[in-house]
């Protein structure tokens, strides 16, 4: 069975499409089990680890076996280790491995990166795995809908800023805001903060969709994945959909838009978030 590593170092080396495409169904007929639970774990918008930082490997240890790195993943994702304990934890699990091991395949999974232009769709149309994807309604312009446009009907302006999907989770005690496509955002802390105030009024992990402004756009649209110091202290997000989490991961929630935001109502949000 091929190593894991060796897999994402020969699809990283070739930019074809079609080579990537026949790469991963060569390993899905070969039943490469520990290959593709490991591209789910990196590639599932739902599993978080809880480390920002991951460190390099600079050079080889001993070697360090899947299930090893499997309960490091357990621990991590159940947050069982957190804080410095987990990034002890992180640190010695890149000593133990050897440099490629981790630098090409743990680390990657770690960081949710597999850097070499495999997606969820690559491996949900090649396989039969399927991986969850994490995907947001789009807006639809009622303009081209005109006949529709009969009887009792919600019709909300469309908001030039940036879409987020905020993930709040209960039993993780934990806050997230990603973007349309499942990347984390981790630059409006405000933001992030008045909904880890709100924890306490939700019953249940809970999922709020809206569209962060503020007073540029362009100015917003640099500070968003700004590194470090961005200024997002004025961005106000606006919220227009919510559900619970456990309906969020299936696809969907049967209740309709004004169930949805009659529920919203019920919340108590911060100054920097406005219902729509």
């Amino acid at each position: 069975m091929t190593e894991p590593w060796k897999i994402i170092q020969e699809l990283e080396s070739d930019n074809s499409r079609l080579k990537k495409e026949a790469i991963i169904r060569r390993e899905s007929d070969a039943d490469n089990q520990i290959f593709f639970e490991g591209v789910c774990m990196a590639l599932d918008g739902f599993r978080t680890f809880g480390v920002k930082q991951v460190p390099k490997a600079t050079k080889d240890g001993g070697g360090m076996t899947w299930l090893e790195f499997k309960e490091l993943v357990r621990q991590l994702e159940h947050r069982e280790a957190t804080g410095n304990t987990a990034k002890q934890m992180v640190q010695q699990a890149c000593d133990e491995s050897n440099k490629d091991q981790w630098n090409d395949w743990y680390r990657r999974i770690l960081i949710k990166d597999l850097r070499c232009g495999v997606t969820h769709k690559t491996i949900n149309k090649n396989t039969t795995m399927q991986v969850p994807v994490f995907e947001c309604m789009l807006a639809d312009d009622s303009k081209k809908h005109e006949k529709e446009m009969v009887g009792e009907v919600l019709v909300e302006p469309k908001l030039d800023g940036v879409r987020v999907v905020v993930i709040c989770d209960v039993d993780k005690d934990e806050v997230k805001l990603f973007s349309r496509n499942g990347k984390e955002l981790l630059n409006f802390p405000v933001i992030n903060q008045q909904f880890d105030d709100m924890m306490d009024q939700m019953p249940q992990s809970m999922v709020f969709d809206g569209e962060i402004m503020s007073d540029d756009f362009q100015t917003l649209m640099r500070e968003i994945h700004r590194k470090g110091g961005a200024k997002t202290d004025d961005a106000i997000l606006n919220v227009f959909d919510g559900m619970p989490l456990e309906w969020f991961k299936q696809g969907g929630w049967y209740e309709q838009l004004v169930t949805r935001k009659g529920m919203l109502e019920k919340y108590v949000f911060g100054p920097n978030i406005k219902l729509v």
